[in-house]
C-alpha cells in the first residue's frame, strides 16, 4: 500500500517475493480529486537483463507439493545443471548413510545454507542440517555469475529458508509410508537379486503449528516429526532398523517498524541398529549401530535505517556427534572372496565431531537515479 496526504492509495496484492532478490515496484499515484481505478497486468521477464547471476527459487507450494524422500536436496537436484548433489559441471558429491536414507547430503564444491548463513561441514562440504520437510519455506539455488555477497563454492550456493509465524494460526498433520506391497521388480532371475532390497516399512510423520502469541508483535513456528526405516537384503536374515525423530522451533519479534529478531532451533537425532551389513551374507556380529546427535540454531536482527537502506545481523552454526559402536568390538573381520560372506566382528570404530559457526551482517543502500539508474550497494 502506497499513501501519501492528497493523493489516491494505490494498494498492491499478489506480488512475488523471493528470498535474495529485491523486489521493485513502480507506481504513480494520482491527486485524491481524481477517482480511478487501476489494474497492471504484467509477465514476468523470462530473460534476466540486469544481473548475469544463475538463479533458481523453489517456492513452499513446489516445495511441497513435488514428490521425493522429503529431504531438501531431493529440490536442489530438481534445478536445471544439477545432478547428484553436483552443480553446473563441478563434482564432488558426499553423501553419509544407505539403504536410502541419509544423514548428511551436498557436495564439496557447493555450499549449503539457513536462513543465509552457511552451515556447510568444514571437512567435506556437506550438510548434516536437514530441517524437517514441513518447516521449508522456499529454497533458493544461486550459482554462476552470483553477486560478491555469495562465496565459498564453485558449483552452487544452497540457501534452505524455514517457516515463520504470522498473525493467524496455522497447522498441518502430514504423513507418508513405502513399504513392499509398493514395490515391484522383474529382477528375480537376475544376478544381483539377492543384492534387492526388502522393504518392511518406510515412514514419516510431522507436525507443524505456527502463528501469534502476541499479534503483530511476537511469533511462533513449532514442528516435529518422527521417520522410520526396516529393510534387509531379499535373501538376508537380518533387519537393518533406523528411527529419527526432529523437532524445530522459531520465534520472531517484531519490536517496531524498523526493527526485527528472530531465533531458531532444530534438532536431528538419529539411532540406527544392525548398520554395516555390506551384503545378504554378512553376519550380524559384523553390525554396529550408529547414533547421531545433531543441533543447529540460528538468530538474526534486521534493521531499517531510512526508506533506501537497512542492517542486518545473523548468526547461525551446528554442532554433531555421530558415534559407531560395534557389536562385538575388538574382533578382526573376515571376509570370504568367493562368496563376499563376513564373519568375525565390525570393520571400524568411530566418534566423530563437526561443528560450524558463522556471522553474517550486510548494509544495504539503494541509489535512485546515480549515474542515470538505479543501483544497490552492499556493505
Amino acid at each position: 500500500e502506497i499513501s501519501l496526504q492528497g493523493f489516491d492509495t494505490m494498494k498492491f496484492s499478489s506480488i512475488l517475493v523471493a528470498a535474495g532478490r529485491a523486489t521493485p515496484i513502480q507506481a504513480k499515484i494520482a491527486p485524491s480529486k481524481q477517482q480511478k481505478e487501476v489494474i497492471v497486468v504484467a509477465k514476468t521477464v523470462l530473460v534476466e537483463t540486469k544481473s548475469p547471476q544463475i538463479s533458481v527459487n523453489f517456492e513452499n507450494v513446489l516445495v511441497q507439493n513435488v514428490p521425493n524422500s522429503r529431504n531438501f536436496i531431493d529440490i536442489v537436484n530438481a534445478a536445471p545443471a544439477i545432478n547428484d548433489n553436483d552443480a553446473y559441471g563441478e563434482s564432488g558429491n558426499v553423501s553419509w548413510g544407505g539403504g536410502g536414507v541419509y544423514l548428511a547430503r551436498g557436495s564439496m564444491t557447493s555450499s549449503f545454507k539457513i536462513n543465509s548463513v552457511d552451515v556447510s561441514n568444514p571437512a567435506y562440504g556437506m550438510t548434516y542440517v536437514n530441517p524437517l520437510y514441513e518447516t521449508i519455506e522456499e529454497v533458493q539455488i544461486t550459482s554462476i555469475g552470483a553477486s560478491a555477497e555469495y562465496g565459498n563454492f564453485v558449483g552452487a550456493s544452497v540457501n534452505i529458508v524455514t517457516k515463520s509465524g504470522t498473525n493467524q494460526f496455522h497447522g498441518a498433520l502430514s504423513g507418508n509410508y513405502t513399504g513392499n506391497f509398493l514395490y515391484a521388480t522383474n529382477l528375480t532371475k537376475h544376478p544381483d537379486y539377492e543384492y534387492q532390497i526388502d522393504w518392511a516399512y518406510n515412514s514419516e510423520v510431522a507436525a507443524i503449528l505456527s502463528g501469534p502469541i502476541i499479534k503483530e508483535k511476537l511469533f511462533f513456528s513449532i514442528a516435529g516429526g518422527f521417520a522410520g526405516l526396516k529393510t534387509k537384503y531379499k535373501t538376508g536374515e537380518n533387519w537393518e532398523t533406523q528411527d529419527r525423530p526432529r523437532t524445530y522451533g522459531k520465534l520472531d519479534y517484531r519490536m517496531n517498524n524498523a526493527n526485527t529478531f528472530s531465533m531458531m532451533l532444530n534438532i536431528n537425532t538419529s539411532n540406527h541398529t544392525n548398520y554395516g551389513l555390506w551384503g545378504p551374507l554378512y553376519a550380524l556380529s559384523t553390525a554396529f549401530t550408529e547414533n547421531l546427535a545433531m543441533n543447529a540454531i540460528y538468530a538474526s536482527w534486521n534493521t531499517i535505517l531510512s526508506s533506501k537502506s537497512y542492517v542486518y545481523v545473523k548468526f547461525a552454526g551446528y554442532k554433531d556427534h555421530i558415534n559407531w559402536d560395534p557389536t562385538n568390538p575388538g574382533i578382526p573381520q573376515y571376509v570370504d572372496g568367493s562368496n563376499y560372506a563376513a564373519y568375525g566382528g565390525s570393520q571400524v570404530e568411530r566418534k566423530i565431531f563437526s561443528s560450524r559457526w558463522s556471522i553474517n551482517s550486510q548494509l544495504s543502500y539503494y541509489a535512485d537515479e546515480f549515474l542515470g539508474m538505479n543501483h544497490e550497494f552492499k556493505f
